[in-house]
């Protein structure tokens, strides 16, 4: 099973390395070219796709380094007060 989440790790930080070029690129296109609507109506599902894949690619890197898939939000002061002692 560790082989495995290796796997899925090394993967899923490759993919993300590739969707966070083609979302960058993405943006970029949509901020060029915002009033451009034969452009716009295959950015934007390009767009979502991409950050779908960003979400997949969260829940293999979970998975590989075993770590619970909902994320909670904490008070930052809280935290840090607590590390501190």
């Amino acid at each position: 099973m560790e082989s495995v989440g290796r796997l899925a790790g090394g993967l899923a930080h490759d993919f993300n390395n590739i969707l966070t070029i083609i979302i960058g690129n993405l943006d970029s296109l949509r901020k060029n070219f915002e009033d451009w609507d034969e452009i716009m109506q295959f950015i934007e599902p390009a767009t979502r796709a991409a950050r779908r894949g960003a979400d997949t690619t969260r829940q293999l890197l979970s998975f590989a380094r075993q770590q619970p898939l909902r994320p909670i939000c904490m008070d930052r002061p809280c935290v840090a007060r607590t590390k501190s002692g």
